[in-house]
């Protein structure tokens, strides 16, 4: 009855006791009675709304089999959960629908990569890193400093360099500070002695603090 009425919230009450029914209604022809107009994509949406409040690894590989097939809203709902969850067998997949999806599905997967920090996922961050959309990129940057993989460093260095966008522009700051790697100094440096703006100056100043650099 609450898969048949779309009770979300009656379906999470009920917890990983509910995850095999709408495991089995992913698959059915006909999950419940909606008309053929509606059609499957209805369907499949509510269901991976649900399994993505129920959360837990057991609805990890229901929820990536749903990627490709779910609306924008039910896409980041699927990629927070997965992130929340925190199961290494989502990287794949969200590498998956980055290199595949339209921008908004890009940034739900690249948040949601950078939440569970495996380093799989550095080429479709490397990507993201040069990414024009800026919120996109805003992700990637914070990811890579989570990862901590030290080929994000000359990308990030360009970053800092170019100084295209302010919020961009800081993170990656902070990110070369996270990373720790010494090449990062001189361009830390130069920040903190000509930066524009102030706050690039503190970020410069506590990212040099990390690396053991003078500030």
């Amino acid at each position: 009855f609450l898969i048949a009425t779309r009770n979300v919230e009656g379906l999470a009450t009920l917890g990983q006791t509910a995850v095999p029914a709408l495991v089995k209604a992913i698959n059915a022809d006909t999950s419940f009675s909606l008309s053929e107009k509606q059609g499957d994509l209805a369907d499949r949406n509510f269901i991976a709304q649900a399994l993505a409040q129920i959360g837990g690894p057991a609805v990890v590989e229901p929820l990536t089999t749903m990627l490709a097939s779910a609306d924008e809203n039910t896409v980041e709902s699927i990629c927070s959960a997965l992130a929340e969850i925190g199961d290494p067998r989502a990287v794949e997949p969200l590498i998956g629908l980055f290199q595949q999806g339209n921008v908004n599905a890009q940034f739900s997967s690249i948040r949601a990569l950078g939440k569970l920090q495996d380093k799989r996922a550095y080429d479709a961050l490397a990507l993201a890193l040069n990414s024009p959309n800026r919120a996109i990129q805003y992700e990637a940057v914070i990811a890579v400093g989570k990862i901590g993989d030290l080929l994000a460093v000359p990308i990030l260095v360009n970053i800092v360099e170019k100084k295209f966008d302010d919020e961009v522009h800081i993170v990656a700051i902070d990110s070369l500070g996270e990373l720790g790697d010494p090449a990062a100094t001189p361009v830390l440096a130069k920040e903190l002695r000509e930066g524009v703006q102030k706050s690039s100056r503190v970020h410069a100043a506590r990212s040099l603090g990390k690396l053991g650099g003078d500030t």
